[in-house]
């Protein structure tokens, strides 16, 4: 077990115990400035399980944009073009200039790590975490959901009766 520290925006942080159940799922590609990651760690003790989800992106905003994220909040945080990731991308919505295009000194509207610690006290509370949409009020198997929640059905026997429930299909 190790002691596991996600750090957020602003300095904030959050920590737990926990061993990692699987290897991290990732939707990452050469050829997609956004991603995400999904990690499951066992608590000690038969405690139950942590879902660390972070979502991650190489994309930024004029400082002016009224782009916003899907709960209405403006995209990204203030950053200078110097500090940007060597693999930054301009929004295709706002258009910015690329960086090298711009000053050093200029500043844009950057998008950070955006990082969901959900704690379930069994496998099948980990399954409803992954898989519920509260938008749609459905259940949403994606590819990378799939591939966590497979290779957590070999790794750990709690898993392995939920696979077979009538009601959840991996």
């Amino acid at each position: 077990m190790e002691t596991v520290v996600v750090e957020g925006r602003e300095g904030r942080t959050t920590d737990f115990v926990g061993e990692l159940v699987v290897p991290v799922v990732t939707t990452y590609r050469d050829d997609k400035p956004r991603w995400a990651e999904f990690r499951l760690y066992r608590k000690p003790d038969d405690e139950g399980y942590v879902i660390w989800r972070t979502g991650n992106s190489l994309i930024y905003h004029s400082i002016d944009s009224d782009c916003e994220t899907r709960d209405g909040r403006e995209s990204g945080f203030p950053k200078r073009v110097r500090d940007l990731d060597k693999d930054a991308e301009p929004c295709l919505k706002c258009q910015p200039p690329w960086p090298d295009q711009m000053p050093g000194d200029t500043e844009v509207r950057a998008e950070e790590p955006r990082h969901t610690v959900s704690h379930c006290k069994n496998a099948a509370e980990v399954v409803d975490s992954l898989t519920w949409d509260p938008k749609t009020k459905r259940r949403v198997w994606t590819e990378p959901v799939s591939e966590l929640l497979m290779a957590a059905n070999k790794a750990d026997p709690a898993f392995q009766s939920i696979s077979q429930s009538p009601t959840i299909r991996l």
